[in-house]
C-alpha cells in the first residue's frame, strides 16, 4: 500500500471522500434526477405493456440506430466534460501561480520602516491564500468556514460572512493595501 493511504494524519477532506461522493449539494444529482426518473417511469410503462402482451418490441435495426446515437452522445459528453475539467484545472493552477508570485513580490518589494509595517504586510500576505480559499468556497456555494477564519482577523471574517462575493471583497482589501503602499512611496508604479 502507498504510504499516503497508511497515513492517519490525512486532511479531513481526504478521509471523507465517500461522503463527498454521495453529497447532493454542489453535485449534478438535482439536475439529472428528474430526467432519470422520467426515463425510469417510461421504461416501467413499456415493461408493463410488454407483460400485458402489447407489441412494444422494435426490429433489430430499430435498436442499432439509437445505440449508435447514444454511443456518439456519450463520447461527445465525455470529451466535453474532460475539457471543462481541464479548463478549470488550468485556471486554478493560474490562480495558485499568480497568488504565489504576488506573495513573493509583496514580501520582497514592500519596504518596512516600522514594526507595524511588517505586521500589516504579513496580514495582507495571509490574505492571498484566503482569496483562493474564499474563491473555492464561493464556487461551491458554501459560506465562509474555519479554514478561511484562520487566515484573517475576526473583524474581516465577520465582514466576509455577510458579503455576497467574499473573494471579491478580499481582492478589494489587497488592492487597497497595495495602493496605500504606492501612495506612501514604498512601491513604485512598475512594482
Amino acid at each position: 500500500m502507498p504510504k499516503r493511504l497508511l497515513n492517519k494524519n490525512l486532511p479531513r477532506h481526504e478521509k471523507d471522500w465517500f461522503k463527498v461522493l454521495f453529497r447532493v449539494q454542489g453535485s449534478v444529482i438535482p439536475a439529472v434526477l428528474p430526467r432519470t426518473l422520467l426515463c425510469a417511469l417510461f421504461a416501467l410503462l413499456v415493461y408493463g405493456l410488454h407483460l400485458r402482451g402489447w407489441p412494444v418490441s422494435s426490429p433489430i435495426l430499430g435498436s442499432l440506430v439509437p445505440s449508435l446515437v447514444l454511443g456518439l452522445l456519450l463520447v461527445f459528453r465525455t470529451n466535453t466534460s474532460y475539457e471543462r475539467f481541464w479548463e478549470g484545472r488550468k485556471l486554478w493552477g493560474n490562480v495558485v501561480n499568480l497568488t504565489r508570485n504576488l506573495a513573493r513580490n509583496m514580501w520582497v518589494t514592500i519596504q518596512e520602516t516600522q514594526p507595524a509595517d511588517r505586521q500589516a504586510k504579513e496580514a495582507h500576505v495571509r490574505l492571498l491564500p484566503a482569496f483562493a480559499v474564499a474563491m473555492k468556497l464561493h464556487l461551491r456555494h458554501q459560506p465562509p468556514d474555519e479554514e478561511l477564519a484562520s487566515l484573517m482577523t475576526p473583524e474581516q471574517f465577520a465582514k466576509l460572512q455577510i458579503m455576497h462575493n467574499p473573494p471579491l471583497e478580499i481582492a478589494f482589501w489587497l488592492a487597497d493595501y497595495l495602493q496605500t503602499q504606492q501612495f506612501q512611496g514604498k512601491l513604485s508604479t512598475y512594482q
